[in-house]
This record gives C-alpha cells, sequence and structure tokens, in this order.
C-alpha cells in the first residue's frame, strides 16, 4: 500500500469537505439577512389610511400630542376632541400606553365617527377582547399595528389601502393635524372657518398646532399654480440684527398671500421709522416686492432692482438747477431738475464700495440692492454674515417661496388687539410669513 499517496487523498477530501461546509455557512448567513431585512415592519402611519372620502379629521400625530395644549390659541373649543380622545383611552384601557397616533375622522357616507390608532404593539388576542367588551362598534385591523374603530363594517372597508397624495401634502408627523372642508365645517370648527373663508381658494383645509407654531394651508390653486415670481434669492444677505423685518411679494394674490400685509404690516406702518422718506413712498416700495429692516431709527431696503436711480426721486436736499425747455408749440418754460452729478459720492467699507445721494446711502450685493438712511446701515449689512432663509430657519419651510412675512418684538408693536393678545400669551416675538410651492400655499406663525 502506498501510504504516502493515501495520505494526500485524504487531505484532498477534508479540504473539500471545508469549503462545502464554509459555503453553507456563508448562504445561512445570507439567507438570515435578507430573511431579517423582508421581515421589517414597515414605517407606516395611521394617517396613510384614511378614506378617501374623509370629510374631517382630528389627528394627534404623537404621544407628546395627547397632553398639547390648543385653548391657549384661543382658536376653537378643544374641549370636543378631548371627549373623543378619552372616549377612545377609556375603550383601550391600560393599553393606552401603547398608543403612539390617533385620529379622529368623518366620512361623507359614514353614519358617524370613526377612528384609526397606531400601537407599538397590537395583538390578536388583544383584538378579540375589545371586539367581545364593546360589541356596540366595530373593529378591524388593516395591517400590523393599525387599528380602525367605526360604527359599522361599510366605514371600515372604505380605510385605504394606500397612502393618497391628497393626505400626504406639507404634511407634519408632530403637534395635532386638522383638516376640514371649509364649507362643511364640525360645529366646533365653524369660528375658526368664518376666519379663514376671505382667504380660502379651495375646500380642503389643513392646519397644523406645534408647541410654538400654527401652520394654516391649502392645495394650491390649479389657475395659480405656476405663478410664483423669483423675486429675491434665499440667499440674500440681510442684517444680523434688527428690531423687526417686514416683507411683500409683489406678485401676492388676494388670498393667503395679502392677508399678513393688509391685517399687520399697512395696519402698523404708521408706527414705523421711515424719517426722511414719507409713509406714502415708503409704503409704494415696500409693497412692490422689497424688505424692510428697521432697528431703531433706521431702516434698510432691500430688492432686485437698483435703488440707485430711485434714491435720486427721494432725495429731499438734491440741489436743483433750472433748464430751459420748449413744448412743441414752441413755448418756452424753466424746469427745475437735480444735478444728479453733483450729489453722488462713493465711500468704502472693508473692502466694498458704497454710495451716498443725499442722506440715502445704497449698494449692490450679491446680485441685491440696498437703500438705507443711514451709513453704519449698510456698513452692518457688509460685515453680516445672516442670509435671508435664516428669518424663518425656525419654521421648517426651506423648500417654500416665502411671500409676505413679519418677524417683529411684541415690543415694538403698536397697542392693539394683537399686541395685546401676544403679551397675554407671553410672547416676545413673532415670525409671521406666507409661502407656497407648486402644491400648496398658506401661513405659519412661529414664536
Amino acid at each position: 500500500m502506498d501510504f504516502i499517496s493515501l495520505v494526500k487523498k485524504e487531505k484532498k477530501r477534508y479540504s473539500f469537505k471545508w469549503i462545502q461546509v464554509a459555503a453553507a455557512a456563508l448562504v445561512l448567513f445570507i439567507l438570515a439577512l435578507f430573511s431579517t431585512f423582508w421581515s421589517t415592519e414597515p414605517d407606516v402611519s395611521a394617517h396613510d389610511f384614511l378614506p378617501a372620502n374623509t370629510t374631517f379629521y382630528y389627528q394627534w400625530a404623537n404621544k407628546n400630542a395627547f397632553n398639547q395644549d390648543l385653548d391657549k390659541y384661543e382658536l376653537f373649543d378643544q374641549s370636543i376632541a378631548q371627549e373623543h380622545l378619552n372616549e377612545v383611552a377609556g375603550m383601550m384601557g391600560p393599553n393606552f400606553s401603547k398608543v403612539e397616533e390617533l385620529i379622529w375622522f368623518r366620512t361623507e357616507v359614514g353614519m358617524g365617527d370613526a377612528y384609526l390608532l397606531r400601537f407599538s404593539g397590537l395583538s390578536d388576542k388583544y383584538l378579540v377582547e375589545l371586539a367581545t367588551s364593546h360589541p356596540e362598534v366595530y373593529f378591524y385591523k388593516p395591517i400590523n399595528n393599525i387599528l380602525f374603530i367605526g360604527p359599522d363594517e361599510a366605514t371600515a372597508q372604505d380605510v385605504s389601502s394606500f397612502v393618497l397624495s391628497r393626505w400626504a401634502l406639507n404634511y407634519s408627523n408632530e403637534g395635532v393635524n386638522i383638516y376640514w372642508q371649509i364649507d362643511k365645517a364640525p360645529e366646533f370648527l365653524q369660528s375658526l372657518s368664518g376666519l379663514i373663508l376671505p382667504l380660502a381658494s379651495t375646500r380642503d383645509t389643513f392646519i397644523n398646532f406645534g408647541d410654538r407654531s400654527i401652520d394654516l394651508w391649502q392645495p394650491k390653486h390649479a389657475s395659480s399654480s405656476q405663478n410664483m415670481s423669483a423675486g429675491l434669492a434665499n440667499g440674500t444677505k440681510v442684517p444680523n440684527n434688527f428690531d423687526l423685518a417686514l416683507g411683500f411679494n409683489a406678485s401676492s394674490t388676494e388670498g393667503f398671500d395679502k392677508f399678513i400685509a393688509s391685517n399687520i404690516i399697512l395696519p402698523h406702518f404708521d408706527s414705523l421709522p421711515y424719517h426722511n422718506l414719507s409713509n406714502q413712498e415708503l409704503k409704494q416700495y415696500l409693497l412692490n416686492g422689497s424688505l424692510l429692516f428697521a432697528e431703531k431709527d433706521a431702516w434698510l431696503l432691500v430688492s432686485n432692482v437698483d435703488w440707485q436711480s430711485r434714491a435720486l426721486e427721494l432725495a429731499q436736499n438734491l440741489g436743483l438747477v433750472e433748464v430751459k425747455k420748449v413744448l412743441v408749440d414752441g413755448t418756452l418754460y424753466t424746469e427745475l431738475v437735480a444735478g444728479e452729478e453733483q450729489v453722488m459720492f462713493e465711500h468704502q467699507f472693508n473692502g466694498q464700495n458704497y454710495w451716498q445721494i443725499d442722506n440715502l446711502y445704497g449698494i449692490g450685493l450679491g446680485g441685491a440692492y440696498y437703500m438705507s438712511n443711514q451709513a453704519w446701515m449698510i456698513e452692518k449689512l457688509i460685515v453680516s454674515d445672516s442670509s435671508m432663509i435664516d428669518l424663518w430657519s425656525g419654521c421648517g419651510q426651506d423648500d417654500k417661496k416665502i411671500n409676505d412675512f413679519v418677524r417683529w418684538q411684541t415690543s415694538q408693536l403698536v397697542e392693539g388687539e394683537l399686541k395685546g393678545y401676544l403679551v397675554d400669551r407671553n410672547i416676545q416675538s413673532i415670525n409671521l410669513f406666507s409661502y407656497q410651492n407648486y402644491l400648496v400655499e398658506g401661513i405659519k406663525l412661529c414664536f
């Protein structure tokens, strides 16, 4: 017997077995990995299952929303919604602690109130217990951890099996979300509907109440879906500090976009520090797509149109010269005109040149144009590292086109209902703006 040959054959056989074992282990590992991936629960919300024919819903988007105080806004009676929350909590018993989202809703053809709940864990055994102890209502589990509660099986059949884009518009997964058709408002929302109706362009109305924000919006009306002006870019430089900031988009329509100008900017306009510009002149330029910043007795106007030619028209102390002119019929007359070449000065600060015409100062930076009644306001702007998007960075509207806006310290407001409302609620400042994209348009208040 050739022992050397036998040993070589045994080595080859054991080497092949080890290759087989390693390959099998690798296959099992891959199968386990994919099995874990495939078995992962989809990231779903109760909100995803709202029926297409829903006419109203009131959603507590997360656990924190169950304890959120909306009465502080005094816009509607929260007690009605609280009664529904308490009713569902009583029905769920101790397992209500597992509820992470709750929606109370109504449909066009439904017989009454219905609910959608998302649990952290929902067993079939618990579902049987609910059905046994509450035979007066119908329970249905469309997917793991989502529960429908309603008056009958017919309403349950309307529960959507896929996410409807109608409900995904501008959706927030925090705070309280409310949807209703403005001409069919539930009784406790009728007073709020009365306030919104003059602004509304469609029936569908949405509002989100955060802890320190209110966001009201509607789907963009089809006729105005493409009506968005270029305006000032989000990267436009603005001062680091100021007492107030106002903005108005010249393309604003008669809906949401003009609410801020009509109800806040214009009523408080007379208190602004316009100084050597008349109220009417400043108002004229502000309401033509400009921004206004004010600090103490200084103001700064921002536009995408060069202010230099306007400054020649606005300056009050220009040197005037007599110019002889002749009418078409040959009549000779004298006209006083500004001696433009005599009143233009240039200054330099931090490597940037800015101009002066009378007691007006201006500069162009990054495609935007600025004019102020104080040189220090221009110089402060030159060294600023803030941009326009910083004005609403805390409000989460980076993907929207901002139209009208107000950023104002409460102490700077004139006496009246608005200031009283904010003072009573210890709100030190407001950040209010209208916004739009190609899908929605709305108004948001942050404080």
